[in-house]
């Protein structure tokens, strides 16, 4: 690849395909190696071959195409050529249950004087870092707990999770008051607390001895919950709770897996998602951070702590920019991996500006022309992209929420529409939200303030405060002409929740869908009050939910009564009681500056990548500033 002068040589080894459609493992490694010491000419050279941002991505890419196959069953493991490490994290797993007391071998015979046994079986895991580079190999016990017998084997199954509207909500906060957000993980969590029940037996697991000594056959004495048993998620979250408020946290009653300590710049606050916890604490705070490791500790066995940042969160990116006052989440890695799993990964090159095409309309598919499966896994791929779309990407969000109406019938319209949303999102997958300490409000208002010199309320110029935006798309569906709710809750200069969802009945007028979006958008309000004020950062004013439909703003504050909205007077009513309370406010918003559109139809270029920005959907190294174009 690289010559004696440092050039690169793009001739021979690709015999007519694109570069980066034949490089193989030997070539990743290659350029993984060499990458520095490609002259500046050669590597202009592949930048332009591959309309990369940086060579570093795109070594980064190839290295992170060789992925490892995860076997299904402890035969393909021994099969593989990854024999050796699937054996040894097997044995370790074996370790670490019997080490910690969670199983012991009895004979079979006595065991099943009590029912069945449980079932279980081997989950293999390869654990990439951050750049898609191999981790660990992992092997994982687990108890197939559908074949549990509610009464007898477990009773209380419910285990809690965080939403992502609170985690994101979280950032937001820790951003605007310079708060540092550090990880730990409970090593083997659920593994550390007693099962609740006293007789609890499970088969011996593939690939290790079922016998007892003397020969006779043999099950395992479950003395400890393990993974894959219904109780094992609640019984490992209450026992944290129990541990968390015996040292000072209080549990949020708008997120019971949030937790709060302190007040003002001492103000601590924890979130738990099963075993994998995230802690905001002030920068400066290290004793903090150090009393809360050394407690957690004397109760869990927990896997080191990283001094610095975590900069890795539940499989997104997490980028701080200390000076300017910034937060960017970002979840690259994934949608590298899933364009590679459709071969979409060099899609780089033609990737798509928009995730929909504004002129698209999709419908049913007959049954004769649905794709299978074995051509293209349609319905793998919406899952993935819901992930996204739930989670970092808002921006792909309608577009997902449209293509997931067709899991059971997708045609070849419905392929291409997926696979240009993926297109899209590897074309742009370092854009992120980005949170700002030096944030300015609602977009559009600051837009105008900043073109006509004209002063801005307080209210709609702090930050602080959530902005919000609803908006409907009036029978967008072409199947069942029912409408679209869109809306978006913005807090610190980027959007915290949102929604793009098929409404539930078929509006007969722009104002019910209207109404109907604003309720879905004051219920999300209502609970984000409650969990900010619960933080500390209570909402002193209305929050303002820009709306662009007069009949709806109207009937909303209680001045228009109309016979036509006879049959969806509950919702009028609603939002009547919540606007008397002082919950929300609707101001009036044009059209071309209703944020709230990007959830509800495909936009063209222009008005999609306005509405992206002033999301604070951004690449990582051109945060502009919001309300910017």
């Amino acid at each position: 690849m690289v010559d004696e002068s440092g050039n690169l040589a793009l001739s021979h080894p690709f015999g007519g395909l694109t570069f980066e459609e034949s490089i193989q493992q030997d070539y990743a490694v290659m350029a993984m190696e060499h990458i520095e010491d490609l002259s500046y000419r050669a590597q202009r050279m592949l930048q332009r071959a591959l309309g990369s941002q940086t060579l570093t991505n795109f070594a980064h890419c190839c290295a992170s195409r060789i992925m490892v196959p995860e076997p299904l069953s402890v035969s393909e493991a021994e099969a593989s050529e990854h024999a050796a490490e699937w054996r040894a994290a097997m044995d370790k797993e074996m370790l670490n249950l019997f080490n910690f007391g969670c199983f012991k071998k009895v004979p079979r015979s006595q065991a099943l004087k009590h029912g069945r046994l449980v079932k279980s079986k081997w989950v293999f895991k390869v654990k990439y870092n951050s750049d898609n580079t191999i981790q660990r190999f992992r092997a994982r016990l687990v108890a197939k707990g559908f074949t549990q017998v509610p009464g007898s084997d477990f009773y209380e199954t419910f285990p809690p999770v965080f939403s992502h509207t609170s985690f994101r909500s979280t950032l937001a906060i820790a951003t605007a008051n310079d708060m540092r957000i550090d990880c730990w993980d409970l090593k083997n969590g659920f593994i550390q607390q007693k099962i609740d029940v006293e007789h609890l037996y499970m088969e011996c697991p593939d690939g290790y001895s079922n016998v007892m000594d003397d020969g006779s056959p043999a099950a395992l004495h479950c003395l400890r919950s393990i993974y894959g048993l219904r109780q094992s998620s609640m019984l490992l979250h209450e026992r944290l709770t129990k541990h968390l408020i015996r040292n000072g946290f209080k549990q949020l009653k708008s997120d019971k897996c949030v937790y709060v300590k302190g007040e003002g710049a001492k103000r601590q606050i924890l979130l738990v998602w099963v075993d994998d916890i995230i802690l905001a604490t002030a920068r400066d705070d290290d004793d903090a951070r150090t009393k809360f490791d050394v407690d957690l500790r004397s109760e869990f066995e927990v896997s080191p702590w990283t001094t610095g940042e975590a900069d890795f969160i539940l499989g997104m990116n997490v980028r701080r920019d200390w000076n300017a006052g910034t937060l960017h989440l970002s979840q690259p890695g994934a949608i590298e991996k899933l364009a590679m799993k459709f071969g979409l990964a060099g899609a780089e090159r033609r990737g798509s500006s928009v995730p929909m095409d504004p002129n698209l309309k999709l419908r049913k598919t007959p049954q004769d022309f649905i794709v299978p499966a074995s051509t293209f896994d349609y319905q793998s791929a919406v899952g993935g992209l819901l992930y996204l779309a739930l989670t970092a990407r808002p921006d792909v969000a309608q577009a997902v929420g449209v293509l997931s109406r067709f899991m059971s019938c997708p045609g070849q319209d419905h392929v291409e529409a997926a696979q240009q949303v993926i297109r899209y999102l590897f074309a742009t997958k370092e854009y992120g939200i980005t949170y700002s300490r030096d944030a300015v409000g609602a977009p559009h208002v600051y837009l105008h303030a900043r073109k006509s010199s004209l002063a801005v309320e307080d209210s709609l110029r702090d930050s602080r405060n959530i902005i919000a935006y609803a908006d409907a798309d009036l029978a967008g569906d072409e199947d069942t002409r029912k409408s679209t709710t869109g809306f978006a809750l913005l807090l610190h200069g980027g959007v915290v929740s949102w929604m793009s969802k098929l409404q539930p009945t078929v509006a007969l007028s722009t104002a019910e869908a209207e109404t109907i979006a604003g309720v879905e958008a004051v219920k999300q309000i209502m609970h984000l009050r409650l969990f900010l004020r619960e933080l500390g950062q209570e909402q002193l004013s209305p929050t303002t939910v820009w709306e662009d439909n007069n009949a709806a703003i109207a009937l909303a504050h209680g001045k228009e009564q109309s016979k036509r909205a006879k049959h969806y007077q509950m919702k009028v009513a609603f939002l009547n009681e919540q606007h008397q309370r002082g919950v929300f406010s609707y101001e009036k918003v044009g059209t071309k500056e209703q944020l709230g559109d990007q959830f509800t139809k495909a936009l063209p270029r222009d008005d999609f990548c306005r509405y992206r920005n002033w999301m604070g959907v951004r690449p990582l190294l051109a945060l502009d500033v919001p309300g910017g174009g």
